[in-house]
């Protein structure tokens, strides 16, 4: 669905710029300014008014665009935020170290999920290890019906 915004832009906006245009020539010519009339004339009827007209669909898709790549401008993805946490000073090094080794083993294990061409996600469990002797297992792909995410920690 087109945003409202959109829409005009590709439908009216021509019409209404060349409403404006005649009230600046009528304006401009009251007031004695012929020749800043005469440049409002081909500004507003000659130039604007057709680019809007007939392209004004293409305009309002790029203009929608650069607003849908501003927005994921600003979505961080995980690593970004790991990063930005251990920068700021929240996470220590081993706890940095520790987390960004589940990442990359859980990006990794969704590579091979997606990479082996099958249309079900099979179930993936990653061990990790942590800087005080325990094991972990994490079920990745939590298809086992629960909706928490199936844990065991070894000591």
């Amino acid at each position: 669905m087109e945003s409202r915004l959109q829409r005009f832009v590709a439908e009216e906006l021509w019409l209404l710029v060349s409403i404006v245009t005649l009230a600046l020539i009528s304006l401009a010519g009251v007031a004695g300014f012929e020749l800043l009339s005469g440049a409002i004339a081909i500004v507003g009827w000659f130039l604007l008014t057709p680019i809007l007209l007939f392209w004004g669909d293409e305009i309002a898709a790029a203009l929608d665009s650069e607003r849908e790549t501003a927005e994921t401008a600003h979505e961080r993805d995980a690593l970004d935020e790991l990063k930005h946490r251990y920068a700021s000073g929240e996470l220590s090094e081993d706890e940095f170290e520790q987390r960004l080794s589940r990442l990359l083993e859980a990006d990794d294990a969704f590579e091979r999920n997606g990479s082996n061409g099958s249309s079900e996600r099979e179930p993936k469990a990653v061990e990790t290890g942590n800087s005080t002797g325990q094991d972990a297992t994490v079920d990745l792909a939590g298809t086992d019906g629960d909706d928490d995410k199936e844990r065991e920690v070894d000591r």
